[in-house]
């Protein structure tokens, strides 16, 4: 999978313990610099700290570039005919490619605008040079720019052939929700992934609906294809698009990373509420609420949404005590109090019939 969630622990400054599915491994990472030893071997990433762009180069590895070698044998006659024009050496050629493409990804790694990176990497006509020219306008919000190179790096049959070839890892952390940070390299399905982000930062909201369901009809257990289909899904919620009711078997099926079982139990509780089942969506509200990582703000939208559910449900008497409860916490939260004073004015009208 192009997506990793990973947990990471700080054993003592400068040293972390990483836990994942494929082992752990200790880290020692000065700032901008990070040496791994683990089980799939020894690896240095450099990266500018908050780009998201890691630089990763692996121990042992050899680059091995084959050349061709004339090794023909004397001519029988002493008098041969004139040379063939010097053939093109492959391996040179390569080796150019190679040079423009990590020079330019030092360049972006290093800031440069995406009409900097251009023409470097649109002479290349590679995969990957496409993929970073898109990841750079991406970055920078030009969504169109993000748009056309990244269906360029798609329609390429070579992506991610030119980090294989140099022994290289790149890898961008893309934002999906505001809950969901997804880690993404040049491969299909991570740049289809922030194709439909564009696609959504652009207002093509339909075309970016239509990818992901194609992409979660091959992987439904894929948390972040799910979450990113139900953002989009609650975005548009027009019930032509997507009905709730399949959003939420979507979701259902969704399998998340533990740390994040709650924006699954958040998303599948909104969902609920529109198909009007109140019951699932409290539940699945209160889950939300209780998860030990669950951010604060995350918290109280979740009990706050619970509260409107109650409100919808026909019970104000717990729409009331959740109001209640939300404006002792925080007095501020959203329209919380001008909704207690509403009740508390209605409560008063039926008490002076």
């Amino acid at each position: 999978m192009p997506f990793r969630f990973f947990t990471r622990k700080t054993l003592f400054p400068g040293v972390t313990l990483n836990l994942s599915r494929s082992g752990p491994s200790i880290s020692f990472c000065p700032r901008g610099l990070r040496h791994t030893i683990g089980p799939r071997g020894r690896r240095t990433t450099v990266g500018l700290p908050g780009t998201g762009l890691h630089y990763t180069t692996l121990h042992g590895k050899k680059c091995r570039t084959q050349r061709d070698n004339n090794t023909g044998g004397e001519p029988a006659n002493p008098a041969p005919p004139p040379a063939p024009p010097p053939a093109v050496d492959p391996a040179a050629g390569q080796a150019e490619e190679d040079r423009v493409f990590l020079r330019a990804v030092v360049a972006f790694q290093g800031g440069a605008a995406p009409d900097d990176l251009r023409p470097p990497l649109e002479n290349l006509k590679a995969g990957d040079a496409h993929w970073v020219l898109g990841m750079a306008a991406f970055q920078a919000g030009d969504w169109p720019g993000a748009i056309s190179a990244l269906q360029a790096a798609l329609g390429s049959n070579d992506l991610g052939a030119l980090c294989a070839r140099n022994g290289v890892t790149l890898q961008i952390a893309v934002p999906i929700t505001p809950e969901v940070t997804a880690h993404v390299e040049p491969a299909p399905q991570a740049t289809k992934l922030v194709l439909v982000e564009a696609l959504q930062a652009s207002g093509d909201l339909r075309k970016a609906l239509a990818m992901l369901k194609d992409l979660n009809a091959g992987a439904p257990e894929d948390f972040v294809i799910a979450m990113s289909l139900a953002e989009i899904a609650f975005e548009l919620d027009d019930g032509r698009s997507m009905t709730m009711g399949w959003l939420a078997g979507i979701l259902s099926a969704a399998v998340p990373d533990p740390d994040l079982s709650w924006a699954l139990a958040f998303y599948t509780a909104r969902a609920r509420t529109r198909c009007g089942d109140h019951n699932d969506a409290i539940k699945l509200y209160t889950q939300a609420m209780a998860h030990p990582a669950v951010p604060e703000d995350m918290r109280m939208l979740a009990w706050y949404e619970k509260a409107l559910t109650h409100d919808e449900a026909g019970d104000r008497t717990r729409y009331r005590q959740e109001l209640s409860g939300i404006y002792a916490a925080d007095k501020t939260f959203a329209d919380v109090e001008d909704r207690l004073k509403r009740t508390k004015t209605i409560v008063n009208r039926r008490f002076s019939r």
